[in-house]
């Protein structure tokens, strides 16, 4: 147990090391080794959270006080997560004040490492016979749906409905040309974030206002038609679904599980976090490229959906690829994937995914 307690408490140090590094990075290439290091520190966080909570099942580490179950991961975790949002501010040129920076390190914390801590508590609970286990997992899934959309809050994204405007116009028309029942376009000012993000939302769609400066034609009616995909087949709705579905079928398995001895316990709680978790996030993964070929479906143009996702990317300064264990643990497949993906289903080659990726300046030749 010291070996892992140190281990969660040095996380922030380590995500303070690999900003330092990130920072004197030649320009050009900081932004996106920052993101490559968010994206595996936070794997590094997950697996961390899942060995802890799996340390808690041994006795000679369950007879200590519980509270040190819930306090030193979660104000390990809340430190990283303010040092690493306070590196998006310095790397990423966010206009985040210091309020802002709490309110992200803060629902950062809720969604998923405390949800995770809540689903371990409610495991151990039920793995002991005692049925009021439920309640954590129904708390453990109230925050992990209230955590990123309070997350997205925090970030600045607002909803604003519009009714004109070129964006409102191409998405009706196109929605039109796909029957797709369209009532609502929203237009999300980037904020003191600055982002630039696309939503699919129930019955409506939601751009940043910045994607005009970027894309436009046939690229701009890919990510409209990318994201009408979301709604007609109703994702949002269906992820949402798929977390109690997952809680419910954990709660019967974990009781199945019960008279398992304290030796294998630990290993059954850590599948039981990490396998539901890798699969709602290959769920949403798995929807990204579905909506990517219907998108390329209702333009009927390849080429201008390859080059729009690239043009987002570089803009962005997102990382074009990444590990394959990194990636488990992602909701979006990294560009070069999605890339490739559209050349298998558009029935071109492939090699044509690097080809743009070179023609955009993000592959050397």
């Amino acid at each position: 147990m010291p070996a892992l307690s140190v281990a969660i408490l040095l996380l922030p140090l380590v995500s303070m090391f690999g900003r330092y590094i990130s920072l004197r990075g030649d320009a050009p290439d900081r932004v996106s080794a920052w993101l490559r290091h968010r994206r595996s520190n936070r794997v590094v966080l997950l697996m961390t959270l899942a060995a802890w909570c799996a340390l808690w099942e041994l006795p000679l580490v369950n007879a200590l006080p519980h509270f040190l179950f819930w306090i030193l991961p979660i104000l390990s975790t809340a430190v990283l997560e303010g040092a690493s949002r306070c590196g998006d501010r310095a790397i990423l040129t966010r206009a985040w004040t210091a309020a802002d920076l709490l309110r992200l390190a803060c629902w950062s914390t809720v969604a998923p490492p405390i949800a995770l801590l809540m689903v371990a508590a409610g495991f151990h609970a039920i793995l002991e016979g005692l049925w009021a286990g439920t309640f954590w997992l129904v708390g453990a899934g109230i925050a992990a749906v209230v955590g990123p959309i309070q997350l997205r809050s925090a970030q600045g994204i607002k909803l604003r409905r519009v009714k004109s405007g070129t964006l409102y116009n191409r998405a009706f028309r196109l929605a039109r040309k796909v029957g797709i029942n369209l009532e609502r376009v929203y237009v999300v000012p980037p904020g003191r974030g600055h982002l630039t993000n696309a939503f699919g939302l129930w019955r409506g769609i939601a751009l940043t206002d910045n994607f005009g400066e970027y894309l436009s034609g046939p690229q701009l009616d890919f990510v409209i038609g990318h994201e009408l995909a979301h709604v007609k087949g109703r994702h949002t709705r269906k992820l949402f679904s798929v977390v109690p579905l997952v809680f419910a079928f954990l709660v019967l398995l974990s009781s199945r599980l019960s008279p398992l001895t304290h030796v294998f316990r630990p290993i059954s709680v850590m599948l039981l976090l990490l396998v539901p978790l890798l699969t709602i996030y290959s769920i949403s993964r798995y929807l990204e490229y579905s909506c990517d070929r219907e998108a390329i479906k209702f333009t009927n143009d390849p080429e201008a959906g390859l080059h729009a996702l690239v043009s987002l990317y570089r803009m962005t300064g997102a990382p074009i690829n990444c590990n394959r264990f990194v990636e488990l643990f992602m909701t979006h497949p990294s560009l070069t994937n999605r890339l490739e993906a559209i050349t298998r289903a558009a029935e071109i080659p492939v090699s044509r995914a690097s080809a743009v990726l070179i023609e955009e300046g993000l592959l050397g030749p």
